[in-house]
């Protein structure tokens, strides 16, 4: 799963995905899921940090869940503002 997230300021961009990855970890605990089912990768700078003068962070999720409604009560955390990709095609 890739969590993207954009805004017109880098440190607001950043400070974001630090939250973020927080709280994801928090809803790890709180759904059970043991860091052999899901790992949380970043947060970190898109390889293409800037576009349209907008900073990109982007957290990965490694995930073996295989219960969709187990999936989905664990990003229930992730707000409006940040894009959800479960099956990304590409990393960048």
């Amino acid at each position: 799963i890739k969590l993207t997230y954009l805004h017109k300021d880098s440190g607001k961009a950043e400070q974001e995905a630090k939250l973020l990855k927080n709280k994801l970890h928090v809803q790890m605990v709180n759904c059970q899921l043991s860091i052999v089912n899901c790992q949380i990768l970043g947060p970190a700078p898109a390889f293409i940090p800037r576009v349209n003068n907008r900073y990109i962070w982007q957290i990965m999720i490694k995930s073996k869940i295989k219960d969709i409604s187990l999936r989905n009560k664990f990003l229930r955390v992730v707000p409006s503002d940040w894009k959800i990709d479960v099956d990304p095609v590409e990393m960048l």
